[in-house]
């Protein structure tokens, strides 16, 4: 008797984690959403509603509710900018995220932002590399900071961090920003590097057009 219980008991335990996985068919419906056509999602406590053209991508690490989650992933494509262009090199990946107050956006401060630009060296493109310790031999890990505080305080000074080596330069930037009660975090490759300004700022723009009241 005592087996045929824990079995139950296990097996329950089992059947409560029981889900589709992440991004199947399945787990994107249970969120409401359908891609190729125009989908409605919350995150934290702002809503979006994204065009049938943009496929999207959600998570949720805690109970699955229809329209909501905690983080919104798109892909955005900026073919447009460079040649001889792959479809893994010129699409941007875009997060929205919501982790309440404990956001990993806070971890560059404006303080720290404001003294790197007079610090750093400005690049060619019209970044401001910063200088970071990497191993011997090389590097593997460059930080810019992105100064579009006057085009667009919200976004600000943004701080891009990139990997990469010496042979082959710049393989992939991130950087993330508040946007009211969400992060927007932005994923861009190398070759995009020399056209940031142009990615984030358009980036920003897409998302506020699918952001409704």
């Amino acid at each position: 008797m005592r087996i045929v219980f824990l079995f139950i008991f296990f097996s329950g335990l089992v059947g409560c984690d029981d889900r589709p996985l992440v991004n199947s068919k399945e787990y994107l419906e249970l969120h409401g959403i359908v891609n190729g056509k125009e989908n409605f999602i919350e995150v934290g406590k702002t809503k979006f509603t994204i065009p049938s053209e943009i496929n999207v991508q959600v998570e949720t690490y805690g109970e699955i509710k229809k329209g909501k989650a905690d983080v919104l992933r798109l892909y955005l494509d900026y073919s447009n900018l460079i040649e001889d262009w792959s479809s893994s090199s010129s699409r941007v990946r875009v997060e929205v995220r919501h982790f309440g107050d404990n956001s990993h956006t806070k971890s560059d401060g404006e303080a720290n932002k404001k003294t790197s630009i007079l610090t750093g060296n400005k690049t060619n493109s019209g970044l401001i590399e910063l200088p970071v310790e990497g191993p011997a031999g090389g590097w593997s890990f460059k930080r810019f900071i992105a100064p579009l505080e006057e085009e667009d305080p919200e976004v600000g000074n943004l701080v891009l961090n990139c990997s990469g080596v010496p042979e082959t330069g710049v393989n992939q930037c991130w950087g993330g920003y508040r946007k009211g009660t969400i992060d927007i975090w932005i994923f861009l490759s190398g070759r995009l590097l020399p056209y940031w300004r142009q990615v984030i700022l358009r980036t920003d723009q897409e998302i506020e057009s699918m952001i409704r009241e």
